[in-house]
């Protein structure tokens, strides 16, 4: 991974065309990024690209990292930072703690505090399209299973992140999911 570059869920194999989406206060998003390098990397921060705040003050965010469990669902915390959308804000919002990551799949937890931001985002994954190691119901790739961008709670508020997740407190994710970046340092 060369430095000074941004990564996002595409480190998967997902290309979709990009989108704005409004995302909903306290529910925490978590959506998968593997790091193929041989080596540790070390990220200078995390991103987003905020396309509008229009709740009238700053927006609250956190932004952490989950271990994969080898199942295929988010694991142990390994990074939790905080990230401020500024009232009016457009552009580039980043975190400032650096972190370092593995060889690994990983999944990136976003929540947030206020309901009237409008983010980057994937579009939707649909049947057809999104994460393919999730699996399908047939082999020509076209079957009934929706191939989430990641997983949702409700009603979490924001707070330290959880340490780990209970699969029971996790929903399939199909809808359109948050562009989050990485920074090499």
């Amino acid at each position: 991974m060369p430095a000074q570059r941004y990564y996002d869920q595409q480190t998967i194999g997902l290309n979709m065309p990009s989108s704005q989406e409004n995302f909903q206060e306290n529910r925490l998003y978590l959506v998968p990024f593997y790091q193929w390098t041989d080596r540790m990397v070390l990220f200078s921060k995390m991103g987003m690209d905020l396309f509008r705040n229009t709740t009238g003050a700053d927006v609250n965010g956190k932004l952490g990292v989950y271990i994969d469990d080898g199942y295929g669902l988010p694991g142990k915390k390994l990074h939790e930072d905080t990230i401020i959308f500024p009232n009016g804000g457009t552009g580039e919002v980043t975190t400032s703690t650096p972190f370092s990551l593995l060889p690994g799949l990983y999944w990136v937890a976003w929540i947030h505090d206020g309901n009237d931001i409008r983010l980057s985002a994937w579009e939707s994954g649909g049947t057809s399209r999104g994460q393919t190691f999730l699996g399908d119901d047939n082999a020509g790739g076209s079957g009934s299973l929706p191939k989430c961008w990641g997983y949702r709670t409700n009603a979490l508020f924001l707070a330290p992140l959880p340490e780990s997740f209970q699969s029971s407190g996790l929903s399939y994710y199909t809808s359109n999911m948050p562009r989050i970046c990485f920074k090499v340092a």
